[in-house]
């Protein structure tokens, strides 16, 4: 399992990621691979807050 630092950096990476595709995808928000990615940050989100409580 990832640190909470290193679980900061990985949310901060797919956060631009996800930005830079939604531009790229003409900010179109049902496109099938901002989907992904906005549930794959989402995903990191909650492990993230989850191993903050666990501290």
């Amino acid at each position: 399992m990832l640190n909470l630092r290193e679980q900061d950096r990985k949310i901060e990476e797919t956060r631009i990621r996800l930005s830079s595709l939604v531009a790229a995808q003409g900010f179109d928000m049902k496109n099938p691979e901002v989907i992904a990615l906005s549930t794959e940050l989402d995903r990191l989100i909650v492990d993230f807050e989850k191993a903050k409580k666990a501290r």
